[in-house]
């Protein structure tokens, strides 16, 4: 290969581009590098180059310019382009560059022109090698995807293929990072291959749940027609004392039913003590349940056996699940200078257009969106989504979801590392008592100010970890919830107390987030990016919520997502061991819900996935699931007495 020469760049570059060289691009045809740049601003030199002294002599050619318009060059090809730019040689062989560039600091500096550059900060560079032969012409080609790396630029050139530098480490690619892909290419990818740890997971809970055929619903399981019986009854009982439930289900017809899989809610209550607790249920696989519960006050017991779903109900479910994404129809906004267009999206489309792919982290499932013409990947701003009009369940399945509407005994404080049992409390006068530790008293707001100060709380997940955000600047006073301005759903929330130097900061899940107002995107992160991306130490709580909005998705997007947040936990324990890490498991929600996208089944199957999943790493859970049954919320969002009893789970977690 002939001796290489070096051409280095460093950066004002005002971006005018021509109509013709707009249109070239467009059409994906090569233009020359040089019609991008006002060289006769560029008061050139030649210099010898170092690297081309070792190399025979080669020289090298360095254009001054300022490094922060390098940055407007960058965002220039993908506002006439696609997502990003690879700068290629073309003559006898093709050489690629892939750019890295500061996109942080470039929407700065879009609303913030003053903004003045410092070279400590980032060192744009960019080298393209051109090969010692006969005269050619140096080609832009606009067909790769942007890298984008906080304070970092570079690109780097060599014949046979684009590399990156040495000792660069990969970068994290936002959401508006993005690439061109063909729409067969998202088809034949959509599948989700689970890792073995993961299949381990799918397959027990796999089975669980009845998948025997299913012809006529008078062969359902009916909670009218079965039986409850209460075993080895006796005149007087105790508290502390257990008491099981005998089900004998039986179908429509009055057939003893000869196999299990139906969803049972049981619960034990009294509501002038404000008092309930779950049950466990015993699934015999023939029919049969065993309900066991715990009797933890003194007073009248009321019981409620809840046939949520019979076992052709959830096997329906379960199937429909595996089907397809479809239930969910997301919807993209792309913005480009006035105009805004928008588009559909979702992690699989049904197009034979061209698609923007987008990863909000690595290890991450891909996100797609219609590509729009004359709008780069990158512009994509916000995203909102609704039910579609579809259904996998069959004609012969949906009748069965026609329903008519039906103290502790342990003084050790409540912490992380104690094992939480099931059910794991019960209510009474309002009030959680968990059965395997005790709830320090939180009811002043000195008490409850002692057990935050000097934390930084972060609240990643759905609403109901946003609930929980709401709620604490509502009892306590002293915070400063700052205005973020962004529009929308509330997407990020971030408050402080500079009194007691306290923290809060609450940023919503990436894909899948349903909502049918639309959201900001452009800073989604994937949750297991959220946590790499944190220092951790004692003074640091990391509170994660997943599950609501899984629900109309195959269970291996779930599975796969889970597995990403437990491997980034694992990676922050690693760095920082004395974290602390509360996972809030899922609420109940309305039983009048759409049961195909949103029922209590799913939620229930999540539910077991996630305590499945961490129960090997050195976590606390809130087990809202079984509090929200005990006091018998059927809302996503429950109400206050509940949200306030959370919140006092997790204070203890947090300064035990």
């Amino acid at each position: 290969m002939p001796p290489e020469v070096y051409i280095r760049f460093e950066g004002p570059l005002r971006m005018d581009l021509k109509a013709k060289v707009k249109d070239k691009i467009w059409k994906r045809e090569y233009v020359e590098i040089f019609s991008l740049l006002p060289l006769e601003k560029f008061n050139r030199g030649r210099v010898k180059s170092e690297e081309g002294e070792k190399k025979g002599g080669g020289e090298t050619q360095v254009v001054s310019v300022d490094p922060a318009d390098f940055l407007q060059l960058a965002a220039s090809l993908r506002d006439i382009g696609q997502c990003g730019g690879m700068p290629s040689l073309w003559r006898d062989s093709v050489v690629a560059c892939r750019l890295r560039y500061d996109e942080q600091f470039r929407q700065q500096m879009a609303v913030q022109p003053s903004l003045l550059w410092d070279h400590e900060d980032i060192g744009p560079t960019a080298m393209v090698m051109k090969l010692k032969t006969a005269q050619w012409t140096l080609v832009l080609k606009v067909v790769a995807k942007l890298i984008i790396s906080p304070f970092y630029f570079s690109a780097k050139c060599q014949a046979g293929g684009a590399k990156l530098l040495k000792g660069v480490s990969p970068a994290i690619i936002p959401l508006h990072s993005c690439k061109l892909t063909p729409n067969s290419e998202v088809k034949s990818r959509s599948g989700i291959i689970l890792s073995e740890d993961e299949r381990l997971i799918l397959n027990k809970i796999s089975g669980w749940i009845h998948t025997g055929s299913f012809n006529d619903t008078r062969f359902a399981s009916s909670a009218k027609d079965s039986k409850a019986t209460i075993l080895n009854p006796r005149k007087k009982y105790c508290t502390g004392d257990k008491l099981t439930i005998q089900i004998d289900m039986f179908d429509y017809l009055g057939n003893r039913k000869t196999y299990g899989g139906d969803f049972i809610r049981s619960r034990i209550f009294n509501p002038t003590l404000k008092a309930g607790a779950s049950g466990v249920v015993e699934d015999f696989n023939n029919g049969t349940y065993h309900v066991h519960f715990t009797l933890f006050w003194e007073g009248k017991v009321y019981i409620s056996l809840l046939l949520y779903h019979s076992s052709e109900a959830a096997s329906a479910l379960w199937k429909a699940k595996d089907n397809d994404y479809g239930l969910i129809a997301f919807v993209g906004t792309f913005v480009n200078k006035s105009q805004s267009i928008k588009s559909p999206c979702g992690f699989k489309l049904d197009s034979e257009n061209e698609v923007c792919e987008y990863r909000p982290g690595k290890n991450v499932e891909s996100f797609y969106c219609i590509k729009q013409d004359n709008f780069h990947c990158g512009s994509l701003t916000t995203l909102q989504s609704f039910n579609r009009d579809v259904s996998f369940l069959k004609s012969s399945e949906k009748p069965l979801f026609n329903r008519t509407t039906p103290a502790s005994s342990n003084s050790s404080i409540c912490k992380i590392g104690m094992e939480s049992p099931f059910p794991s409390g019960f209510v009474l006068q309002n009030k959680w008592r968990p059965v395997f530790c005790k709830i320090p008293d939180f009811t002043t707001q000195d008490k409850m100010y002692a057990c935050l100060k000097d934390k930084l709380v972060y609240l990643f997940g759905d609403s109901t970890v946003r609930q929980w955000f709401e709620h604490i600047l509502q009892t306590f006073k002293g915070f400063k919830n700052f205005n973020l301005d962004r529009s929308g759903l509330k997407s990020k929330l971030f408050a402080a107390n500079n009194e007691k130097n306290i923290l809060l900061l609450f940023k919503k899940h990436s894909h899948p987030f349903i909502a049918s107002r639309f959201y900001v995107v452009k800073d989604d992160l994937s949750m297991s990016d959220e946590i790499d991306q944190l220092p951790g130490g004692p003074h640091h709580v990391l509170i994660i919520s997943i599950g609501q909005h899984f629900r109309p998705f195959p269970i291996q997007l779930f599975i796969r997502r889970v597995m990403n947040v437990h491997r980034a936990v694992e990676r922050l324990f690693l760095r920082s061991p004395d974290t602390k890490v509360i996972i809030k498991a899922e609420n109940t929600r309305e039983i009048n819900a759409d049961m195909e996208r949103f029922s209590d089944f799913h939620g229930y199957i999540q539910y077991l996935i996630v305590m499945e999943a961490f129960k090997d790493l050195p976590v606390a859970i809130v087990d809202a699931w079984d509090m929200t049954i005990a006091f018998n919320s059927h809302s996503v969002h429950p109400p206050e007495p509940v949200v306030r009893n959370q919140i006092y789970m997790l204070l203890s977690y947090m300064c035990s």
